[in-house]
């Protein structure tokens, strides 16, 4: 299949103006996402935190749709995601940047460690910085346990943030990942949509989002997945301190729909544009438990800003 022309590499503050949507297997091959029009919304849901542990959990008892299998297509979305922010290899007179997931112990720090085995596949320079000591084992996700140990048979960078200094980590994987003119792509899987209290001022994950939030100033891409961390998805407002309110990202690919909180106007530095990603989950399901987007009661208490971009991206087969 032809290649799309390719795109100029962005700087920190560009968002591209469309995206694409790559099989996993096959990165050559991709079906473009389509920008979502104001028409469209009727089609759009918007989701609780409370409706997503649902929908999770019902997909499994009503439809034998294991995590694993959303966890592998949110994970083709954001390799999506990345291919299109890194632009065409070809095309560049520097090399591509690396790509540095910060991942945590939970089902969305599972969404990454799965990005980064496809990205590895890809031949794309990867490290993953983990917030949490792999062991216990039980301290993670069964899913998550699972895509980590795949991501440590393979060899792959993997790094645990020093809970006395993790800055220096994360510094050291940003510099062995990019250069000055080219830094690489940073991908923010720590928190999900189960964030729900405040994060402690001097606490390991208020270190490690304001320094992804300081890579954003010195020209990396953020991307997030599902939810900038540190936002709290049902109420849009960021519950980190304020030196590290919350990642503040320029792309947010949201699975299965839009969350609740990211229709208020708090939400709106942090999420940059949002893609709406189709991870496979049932569409009965969806409907059921999410809310629609054009719900006039929703729009007069918390409008979605108008200068928010949307796009959809369709599960890749």
């Amino acid at each position: 299949m032809p290649r799309k022309a390719p795109k100029r590499r962005r700087s920190a503050d560009t968002l591209p103006t469309d995206s694409t949507t790559h099989r996993a297997s096959s990165p050559s091959s991709p079906p473009s996402a389509q920008p979502l029009k104001p028409h469209d919304r009727s089609a759009v849901y918007a989701f609780s935190r409370d409706a997503l542990r649902r929908l999770d959990r019902l997909a499994v008892e009503e439809f034998s749709l294991p995590t694993c299998v959303l966890m592998e297509n949110a994970a083709a979305q954001l390799f999506s995601c990345v291919l299109a922010s890194r632009g065409d290899d070809t095309q560049q007179h520097t090399p591509p940047p690396g790509v540095l997931i910060l991942s945590g112990p939970g089902n969305n720090g599972g969404d990454g460690l799965a990005l980064a085995r496809l990205l590895d596949n890809a031949s794309i320079p990867t490290a993953i910085l983990l917030s949490a000591p792999p062991t216990p084992p039980s301290r993670f996700a069964p899913d998550t346990r699972t895509q980590l140990n795949v991501v440590r048979a393979m060899g792959l960078r993997l790094a645990v943030a020093n809970e006395e200094e993790p800055q220096s980590t994360f510094d050291q994987l940003f510099r062995e990942l990019g250069t000055p003119t080219s830094p690489p792509i940073i991908v923010d899987c720590l928190l999900g949509t189960g964030l729900n209290r405040p994060i402690e001022s001097n606490s390991l994950l208020a270190t490690l989002i304001a320094r992804i939030n300081h890579a954003r100033t010195l020209g990396a891409t953020v991307i997030a997945a599902d939810v900038p961390s540190g936002l709290d998805a049902d109420t849009g407002k960021p519950l980190g301190p304020a030196s590290a309110p919350a990642v503040r990202a320029h792309t947010t690919v949201s699975f299965v729909g839009m969350k609740l909180g990211y229709t208020a106007s708090a939400a709106r530095e942090y999420l940059g544009e949002i893609m709406i990603a189709d991870i496979g989950a049932p569409r009965r399901l969806i409907a059921r438990l999410g809310t629609p987007l054009s719900n006039k009661a929703l729009f007069s208490t918390s409008p979605l800003p108008a200068s928010t971009p949307l796009k959809r991206a369709r599960t890749p087969d």
